[in-house]
């Protein structure tokens, strides 16, 4: 009877089919119910190893009949435990999808490709994972164990999919690294970590750091406006064949240091050292020319370009620069 039930409400595939992510029903499930629909799979999971050993036996795919030969069970109880142990699993991921949403919002990152449908959608294989391979016997909640396989299958696909060029799983990973150190920092410190703290925490080498959060930068349009000055950064881009400044004279692996070192500053400091010493390519402005493009005065923009300058001078970033003149 149960079965029956099981079969005829999350027997059919359509069941399990997905409309809006945002508005997913509340369904939960309690520990004996997991254990129960676990149960119910179970044969289903050893029925399908006697078919995998007699495919790799017969080298063809078997029949019904002579899989419930070897099986030794009719046709018909072969079907029904093979429905029934389906209806448990899209039960068991239906009822799961919630968690594949959050953990979906919780590693969405909006400067990468993947939409945060494109991330519920890759999480999914993960979820099917977990299912197939969760012990209730092993004494933990289904959820517990979902969690690792559903962020597993959604860092990977941001990884080979979120961005234009394709970043090794080994480089994403130290990203990760460094991103959780952060976190972990910002709640010890109670404030934002310096690029100086993160790297002394993890032991790692200056240089690999700002390569590794280099890459897959944040990709944006030329027509986006800065979020300082409210021009669009097309403006900023000026052709070096016209342009003075020692900055672009400089080699292309030293401009690329100077834009991480830069780029590790707050805003208003980076962007205000860039236009005070023309390394955005527009020549070297005054005080007074910056404070009327920023809408600060005299006095501020001198504050952010001391402390700007100050945070420059510092041994970790200096030794970081020094490495591109060697």
């Amino acid at each position: 009877q149960e079965a029956e039930v099981l079969i005829k409400e999350y027997g059919a595939s359509g069941s399990m089919l997905v409309l809006n992510w945002d508005k997913l029903p509340r369904l939960r499930l309690t520990g004996p119910e997991e254990v129960r629909l676990a149960w119910f799979m179970a044969p289903a999971k050893r029925l399908q190893q006697v078919r995998l050993k007699f495919f790799e036996h017969l080298k063809r795919e078997p029949s019904e009949e002579e899989w419930a030969k070897v099986a030794e069970m009719s046709v018909q109880t072969l079907r029904r435990l093979l429905q029934s142990g389906q209806a448990a699993r899209n039960k068991m991921i239906k009822h799961n999808l919630r968690l594949v949403a959050h953990q979906a919002r919780k590693y969405f990152k909006e400067e990468l490709s993947l939409s945060l449908l494109d991330l519920c959608q890759e999480g999914v294989p993960g979820l099917m994972s977990a299912v197939d391979k969760f012990d209730p016997k092993k004494g933990y909640r289904f959820s517990t164990y979902a969690v690792y396989w559903v962020k597993n299958s959604i860092l990977r696909a941001q990884t080979r999919l979120g961005h234009i060029v394709r970043v090794p799983y080994n480089v994403a990973a130290q990203k990760m690294t460094i991103q959780r150190k952060r976190a972990q920092l910002s709640l010890e410190l109670d404030r934002e970590p310096t690029h100086e703290e993160v790297i002394t925490e993890l032991k790692m080498d200056s240089r690999r750091y700002f390569e590794v959060l280099r890459t897959g930068a944040p990709r944006r349009s030329l027509n986006a406006r800065s979020k300082v000055t409210g021009e669009e950064l097309i403006h900023s881009i000026s052709d070096p064949d016209e342009n003075e400044a020692q900055y672009y004279n400089a080699g292309a692996q030293l401009r690329l240091g100077m834009d991480d070192v830069l780029d590790s500053l707050k805003p208003k400091e980076s962007l205000i050292i860039r236009q005070r010493y023309g390394l955005d390519g527009k020549g070297e402005r005054s005080f007074t020319e910056i404070g009327r493009n920023l809408n600060l005065s005299r006095e501020m923009v001198r504050k952010y370009e001391i402390r700007g300058m100050m945070k420059l001078k510092h041994p970790t970033r200096v030794k970081y620069l020094r490495e591109f003149l060697l």
